[in-house]
């Protein structure tokens, strides 16, 4: 086997170890995504507002998206806490 050929093999299984690792890193992402999606509907289910229909829900956050400033966040992250019951660290 000459010189050229080893390394385009080094260089084919450098590519697969590649591939192995995106994959696991994209399963990692996937799974932190559908987590992160599950709370979200926790709190759509805590706050009792998992009654209303869809659109119904999706205005309702959508019209908070205009009153987004720093002091309705602290404001908003506030009540949240304290429903939530959570230590006021930031």
């Amino acid at each position: 086997m000459s010189d050229l050929d080893q390394k385009k093999k080094l260089l084919e299984r450098k590519k697969a170890n590649v591939q192995k690792l995106e994959s696991l890193i994209k399963a990692q992402e996937k799974k932190e995504d559908l987590k992160k999606k599950f709370k979200m509907g926790e709190l759509v289910e805590k706050s009792g507002l998992d009654d209303l229909d869809l659109p119904t829900l999706l205005g309702a956050l959508l019209s908070l998206k205009g009153s987004d400033s720093a002091n309705q966040r602290i404001l908003w992250k506030k009540t949240g806490r304290n429903f939530l019951n959570i230590d006021p660290v930031n």
